[in-house]
């Protein structure tokens, strides 16, 4: 590594590169989110370890993990792109019907449910060119996405990111247990006890709104309660209707499949569990034009989705004494 690093010598079209090799750590990954080819990254780096006098990026069996330096110079150059960025929004205000932007949000497959095609369709009318991709947590999960830039947005029940990022509520959801019209809880008086003496399923994914609620229940049921855990919250249903195991869910979702499985919701006495979503983005982007625009359409959307109105007419039972489980933080 230099000394001194002569900056009249690096190109600015290179920032962007190391940003997407940092970002991704793998070369046909960054390409594929520059549109550029394996071959031109892989000669974009060749230049980057001249000018900078350094390795930058170590193959290993994994990935391409950054060395020392390049740790060192990736915030001064995410913090130089992403204030470029801004001013350039800035200067030429966004217009969503001219604009093939890209946006990415992060959320859990039933804030997609939820959500997608509510902000497709608000984007169709106004915006027919953008591109919206829904992607996981990753490997880094959503802190260190939006951290590094490598997202937009997050949607979920994330309270450990309420503190260090932006955000805005998107809704108040409901979650009730989950059974089959004919489990044999029904062959005696519907009780919290009987609850807690059946077997459970349980969804385990990040910015789930379930978990919280699932513990909870979890922590006061049989010790060897916990039969089936998954990350597909979409095969739950089926799997329930078909076992005797009991399945903490979003009401909403829980109800869009009962008449066609023929599942039963129980609530929980007094105010039902409610779990808090929200959406979040970075400070540094808080007054992008762009964001802007899309925070209003993916709000539009989750107002417009009317979740609680499918939950009036599934089958529904209250067990009378359960505990006050009355919000999920």
């Amino acid at each position: 590594m230099r000394d001194r690093l002569d900056l009249n010598a690096i190109d600015l079209n290179l920032l962007p590169k190391f940003r997407a090799l940092y970002r991704q750590r793998n070369v046909s990954e960054a390409g594929r989110e520059l549109h550029l080819t394996q071959s031109a990254l892989s000669n974009a780096l060749a230049r980057m370890r001249s000018i900078f006098g350094d390795e930058l990026f170590v193959r290993t069996a994994a990935a391409m993990e950054p060395t020392p330096f390049a740790h060192a110079i990736a915030g001064p150059i995410e913090r130089a792109l992403v204030s470029l960025e801004g001013e350039f929004a800035r200067v030429k205000a966004f217009e969503p019907e001219h604009s093939s932007r890209t946006f990415k949000i992060a959320m859990s497959q039933l804030g997609e449910i939820w959500l997608a095609p509510q902000i497709l369709a608000y984007a169709r009318d106004v915006a027919p060119d953008i591109v919206v991709n829904a992607v996981g947590a990753g490997d880094r999960g959503f802190e260190g996405a939006l951290a590094s830039g490598s997202i937009d947005f997050a949607v979920g029940h994330l309270p450990d990111l309420e503190f260090k990022f932006c955000h805005a509520v998107l809704g108040m959801h409901e979650l009730v247990c989950v059974v089959r019209e004919k489990h044999p809880i029904f062959a005696e008086p519907l009780t919290m006890s009987a609850l807690l003496s059946c077997t459970f399923a349980e969804v385990v994914e990040h910015g789930s709104m379930y978990g919280a609620l699932s513990r909870a229940v979890m922590g006061m049921a049989r010790p060897d309660a916990m039969r089936y855990r998954t990350s597909n919250v979409v095969a739950l249903p089926a799997i329930i209707a078909s076992t005797d195991l009991v399945a903490i869910l979003p009401a909403w979702f829980a109800a869009r499949h009962a008449p066609a499985l023929n599942l039963c919701l129980l609530r929980l006495a007094g105010r039902p569990p409610v779990a808090t979503v929200r959406l979040f983005w970075h400070q540094d982007v808080e007054a992008d034009p762009g964001h802007l625009w899309m925070r209003s359409i993916i709000a539009k959307a989750a107002a417009a989705a009317q979740i609680e109105e499918t939950i009036k007419t599934a089958p529904t039972v209250t067990i009378e004494e359960a505990p006050r489980l009355e919000t999920v933080s």
